[in-house]
């Protein structure tokens, strides 16, 4: 029982804290009975009811604003509830050194504003949480068989926040490792993050409920904003990561786990999914992980993504069922026992770089996309390996298919060794789309070659250059005839594929160089009051840095992770760089986070602020913060930075000049109507955007427009050149122009792949030269509405040399302007017009040497006219090219 006092207790507390002096809250020491060494402690139990006197030092420190309840070494029998009052912090000696064993039902209840560290847990309890800012780290929970789980956040009514978990393992219990949950309209949990975590055999032995899984991330309540990375569920009896359907999820991503032998259910009965990875929806991620002998090794719902990720030897590998929206990319299939990817009833589901490997005993074919009960349209999956043989339809209906493939073989390599190989086959079976939207095709072609790098390393190499070099011309001399036309769309089209490959290459060698010349004269950071430990908030550290600074001062960031929760505000010339390793961490952000030149003007433009070398990790997808957002700016430069997880923008520029963006990252920057890699305003002027690469998802890589829709004509965008950049998965155009342009607006040798469309240009002069478009739904929309109809001017577009491969829609779609459309190749796939002029006709119109492969038709005129001229146009028809 108590060795001392209360009142002993309290003033020995005091009395430490005076003797400190800068301490600001109590230390109180509890002792088990079994602990080696009990002279340090305030309190020692005696093996019975050690819930007393644990409760008792929770209590003394509250009572004196709160502090640390060191608990010894040594096992504390506990017989009911502990309550972790909010303010103090329940620490032990290590989670193999400090346990707390529940002989009767009981919890540790935390009511925010706590720490636990370095304790187990087991027996019949758990964590129950009901309040905020609560960190837990090397803590296990052990045996347990809590109603619940070992690790359970529970919103009643109100809105939870900032929770970490490091280092914290549920291991042998009969309810999830770590859950989330809650009741009422207004309940929330946000800013979750689960690093190194463990859920080991959740619901194996005995359950609590028939769907145990290791981490169910959400029940009866919305969250947001939750990592969940290099964490392992295994042997769990449902799934190892759940994320349940028609739950309110935004911005969730799953980095770098791994679940194994999941789905036990299926020793008494048959799974619900018995899934590695299950859930999904479009703020959803699944990031480089590892599934391995579950039931299904990711179960994938509505827009989900899911980016580098594996299973191996699963039943199936990546399911979806009765969903669409999907992004699957650069992933593997090894071994599955039965489907490597099993699509049903489900449509828009895109798989790109796609490997499998069929063990020779495997009877299925390697992928299923839809059947006669659970059709499935729109499915664009490209295999890695080959040749692949694929049935489709010939004929399509709508608003579904009438009939559809029930499998889509693939002879791959029956044996593959692990870890994944760095040499794969030198031929893709690229973007064979079962169906499409309306208007669909009526015929598909059934098989597409590409040609891709013949060596992918994993994970991605250092040394590949992060420039690509710039195209040449894809033009092999004009055309004239049927010959030349099929020798051009042969070279155009094996140009296009090599191009793509090039990029790609290039973005998985992207890297941040080393400085040593700006080290040399640069102020370091960290010698100047910032931290960059992850833990602490730089923002104050940095802003001071900043302020104290005179113009024209370096600054280096070196290797680590700085904490900026913004806003910061920089209104001089100065340069910020880092190196490989340097992060800035603005997941906290809930305003622009870097404000340059806010108190400028038109006429007192700040010159020569210059960012690189970092990498800048956002608050996630459909968030409100701008990471940069420059005002009045002339001679900025961004180079080697990677933006990481963002919502409305990554960089805006509002009435800049002489911009450079230069070997850059944009790597998941998307908001719903937003969303912006480089967002250009107002009185813009020599914008230059290269050598970058936008990954991932997005809505608009680079975006044009104004926050003033009343700007005269003279205060409109002036020079924009977007060039050799590489752009994926936008939901909208990759390079957009809204109508407060001027232009000229340069978009040359750049590559869209998978995007909603290349190119959309609604005002201004433009140059669209020497692009590849691959798999995207249309290629090039000039609009110019903000021209008369009858009052067209003088100025010419040129959309010249571009090539264009697997587009679903018009590849060319042009109003209001005058025009030189020449030497572009234009595939389809398989109906629809590849060039079309909408009803305001242009004065002057010259289409000249233009080759077009799977359309009806190569050249539309809404309004046909005398002015529009085409010479030496060909389209592939029964086989042969013919004129148009």
């Amino acid at each position: 029982m108590k060795k001392h006092l209360l009142l002993i207790a309290l003033i020995a507390a005091v009395l430490l804290i005076g003797l400190a002096g800068a301490a600001s809250a109590a230390s109180v020491t509890v002792a088990a009975s079994n602990s080696q060494v009990k002279t340090s402690a305030q309190y020692v139990c005696d093996g019975s009811n050690d819930q007393t006197e644990i409760q008792a030092a929770i209590n003394a420190a509250a009572s004196i604003g709160g502090g640390d309840v060191i608990l010894l070494d040594g096992t504390f029998n506990i017989r009911g509830d502990i309550n972790l009052i909010s303010g103090v912090n329940l620490i032990g000696k290590g989670a193999g050194k400090t346990t707390l064993k529940f002989v009767t039902e009981g919890s540790v209840q935390v009511n925010g504003n706590n720490t636990i560290q370095k304790l187990q847990l087991t027996g019949p309890t758990g964590f129950f949480i009901i309040g905020s800012h609560v960190k837990f780290s090397n803590v296990t929970v052990r045996d347990y068989s809590a109603k619940k789980g070992a690790f359970f956040i529970y919103a009643n009514n109100m809105a939870l926040s900032d929770f970490t978990f490091t280092t914290c393992r549920a291991t042998d219990g009969s309810s999830p490792g770590f859950l989330n949950s809650g009741q009422g309209t207004t309940s929330s949990i946000s800013g979750i993050t689960y690093s190194d975590c463990s859920a080991i055999n959740a619901g194996r032995a005995s359950q609590l409920n028939p769907s145990v899984s290791g981490f169910d991330l959400a029940q009866s309540t919305s969250i947001s904003n939750v990592l969940v990375e290099n964490s392992k569920a295994n042997g769990c009896w449902e799934s190892g990561f759940y994320l349940a359907e028609g739950v309110s999820a935004n911005n969730v991503i799953f980095r770098g786990c791994t679940s194994n032998n999941n789905g036990q259910k299926k020793t008494q009965g048959t799974p619900t999914s018995g899934a590695g990875f299950f859930g999904g929806n479009p703020t959803v991620q699944f990031i480089t992980c590892v599934s391995q002998g579950n039931l299904n090794g990711f179960t994938i719902k509505t827009g989900a993504t899911v980016d580098g990720c594996t299973d191996i030897g699963s039943q199936n590998g990546f399911v979806t069922t009765d969903n669409s929206g999907i992004l699957i990319k650069n992933c593997w299939s090894d071994k599955p026992k039965q489907w490597a990817l099993l699509g049903l009833n489900s449509h828009d589901v895109t798989a790109t770089e796609f490997k499998v490997t069929n063990p020779k005993n495997n009877p299925f074919p390697a992928i299923q996309v839809g059947n006669i009960q659970d059709p499935s349209y729109n499915m664009n999956i490209q295999i890695v390996g080959g040749p692949t043989l694929t049935t489709v339809p010939t004929t399509v209906a709508t608003p579904k298919p009438t009939t559809i493939p029930t499998t889509v073989a693939t002879p791959i390599p029956t044996t593959v060794a692990t870890p994944k190989p760095t040499t794969i086959p030198t031929t893709v079976a690229t973007s064979i789309p079962t169906t499409v939207a309306t208007p669909r095709p009526t015929t598909i072609p059934t098989t597409v070659a590409t040609s891709i790098p013949t060596t992918v390393a994993t994970p991605r190499p250092t040394t590949i250059p992060t420039t690509v070099v710039t195209p040449t011309p894809t033009t092999i001399g004009p055309v004239t005839n049927a010959v030349d036309a099929a020798a051009f769309a042969s070279t155009a089209y094996s140009q296009g594929n090599a191009r793509l490959a090039q990029m790609l290459t290039a973005y998985r060698g992207w890297s941040v160089p080393s400085r040593p010349d700006l080290v040399s004269i640069a102020t370091n950071a960290r010698s100047s009051g910032l931290k960059g430990d992850g833990v602490t908030d730089d923002t104050a550290a940095l802003q001071s840095l900043l302020t104290g600074l005179p113009s024209g001062s370096t600054i280096y960031f070196p290797p680590g992770q700085y904490r900026i929760d913004g806003p910061i505000g920089i209104n001089k010339p100065v340069t910020l760089f880092g190196e490989a390793g340097t992060v800035f961490n603005c997941q906290r952000a809930t305003d622009d986070v870097f404000t340059l030149n806010a108190g400028g003007s038109s006429t007192s433009k700040m010159s020569g602020v210059t960012i690189t070398g970092l990498v800048i990790e956002g608050p996630g997808i459909e968030t409100d913060p701008a990471m940069i957002n420059a005002y009045y700016l002339q001679n900025f430069h961004v180079s080697n930075v990677k933006f990481h997880n963002i919502g409305y923008a990554a960089i805006r520029l509002n009435t800049c000049s002489a911009v450079t963006v230069e070997k850059s990252v944009f790597d998941n920057v998307f908001q719903s109507g937003l969303g912006y890699g480089v967002c250009i305003t107002d009185r813009s002027d020599q914008i230059n955007i290269h050598d970058n690469f936008f990954v991932t998802k997005g809505r608009h890589g680079v975006a044009t427009g104004t926050s003033n829709p009343n700007l005269p004509a003279s205060s409109y965008i002036q020079s924009v050149t977007v060039e050799n950049n590489y752009f994926e998965y936008t939901t909208e155009q990759a390079v957009d122009a809204h109508i407060q342009t001027a232009g000229p607006y340069i978009v040359r040798g750049n590559v869209m792949n998978n995007c909603a469309r290349g190119v959309e240009i609604r005002a201004g002069t433009s140059e669209i030269t020497n692009n590849v478009m691959i798999n995207c739904k249309g290629g090039v929309v000039l609009t110019n509405e903000m021209v008369s109809a009858t009052n067209l001017g003088t100025k010419v577009d040129k959309i010249v040399n571009n090539i264009m491969i697997n587009i679903l829609y018009e590849g060319i779609d042009v109003d209001r302007t005058n025009l030189l459309i020449q030497g572009n190749y234009v595939k389809g796939t398989g109906s629809g017009t590849a060039i079309y002029l909408e009803p305001f006709v242009p004065s002057t119109s010259n289409i000249i040497g233009n080759v077009v492969d799977s359309y009806t038709r190569g050249f539309t005129a809404s309004t046909p006219s005398s002015t529009n001229v085409l010479a030496n146009n060909f389209i592939k028809s029964g086989g042969s090219y013919q004129s148009f």
